[in-house]
């Protein structure tokens, strides 16, 4: 895992050159020889061939492209940033990889879990300890060196063994540990929803009392946690937030709100949820905390 580095650098180069020029993925020349990694051949050709044949239906597929690509590198980027040039595993040496050995993916790990779930399907009553005997048994080839060592007495002893073993209650205490541990996870989750929705109900009760500010200008100059308020507010009464409105900067939420304001009760606007005795206009507080709280 070690030595992939290089690896991750080249599916890097190959992303910014589909952000560069999406053609490689979407059009009428498309090739897997350019298109894809290695070049080599896709594993689903007919997919290129369908989405040439619905081109005019997708006008915005090569944005889409674009922007998913985009996403794609700055998540590789953080996920593979210990490989950076000049990082503690470029700058191993050959020993210090050595010793610190991890195989290049989890498929071992991942293919046992897989081997699992299918052997409790067929037998829902075995235990953990009889996959696990089961599975060495296999991955060892366990019955060949029975067969070479093994006298009549071993075979006895692993019988008592395992009798002993099974009598231990190993395998009852494990399950019932599991039990007890999804219990309390489960009522965890139960509190917690409780509390939030309790404190979403407190929230929303104060809000529903706050007069919303209707003039614009007025709208333009709120900051700190009086913005803070009447966004939630407005948010509330029914307005249209857009996604990703908690990371606006204060200019753009005052601008938000304005924008709201403007098109309230208009053709192509929205209309509140709430009555209009709970609506007035109010000046913001002069004094006021963080600009860019929300």
């Amino acid at each position: 895992m070690l030595d992939l580095g290089p690896l991750h650098n080249e599916v890097l180069t190959h992303i910014q050159q589909i952000i560069n020029t999406p053609d490689l993925l979407v059009g009428s020349k498309v090739s897997h020889t350019t298109g894809a990694l290695y070049g080599q051949e896709w594993e689903t050709p007919e997919l290129f061939s369908t989405v040439e044949a619905m081109a005019d239906k997708m006008p915005h597929l090569k944005q889409l492209v674009v922007v998913f690509f985009n996403g794609a590198k700055e998540t590789w980027k953080r996920f593979t940033s210990e490989f950076t040039p000049g990082g503690i595993i470029d700058e191993a040496t050959l020993e210090e990889k050595e010793l610190a050995w991890m195989p290049p993916t989890n498929d071992l790990n991942e293919g046992l879990l897989g081997s699992y779930r299918q052997f409790m399907r067929f037998k829902p009553l075995a235990s953990l300890l009889h996959f696990n005997a089961n599975a060495m048994y296999q991955r060892n080839d366990t019955q060949a060196w029975v067969d070479r060592n093994f006298l009549e007495e071993d075979h006895r002893d692993v019988m008592r063994m395992q009798r002993e073993q099974e009598a231990s209650g190993e395998e009852k205490k494990r399950q019932q540990e599991l039990i007890e541990f999804e219990t309390q996870r489960v009522a965890r989750r139960k509190e917690a929803a409780e509390k939030s929705k309790q404190q979403k109900a407190e929230k929303n009760a104060r809000l529903a009392q706050v007069p919303l500010i209707l003039d614009a200008e007025l709208a333009g100059k709120l900051k700190g946690n009086q913005l803070k308020e009447q966004l939630d507010a407005f948010k509330l009464a029914g307005a249209p937030f857009p996604i990703g409105v908690s990371k606006f900067n204060a200019d753009k939420k005052r601008e938000l709100l304005q924008s709201l304001i403007e098109s309230l009760d208009k053709p192509e606007g929205w209309t509140l949820k709430v009555s209009e005795d709970k609506v007035e206009d109010q000046a913001p507080d002069e004094e006021s905390d963080d600009p860019d709280a929300f």
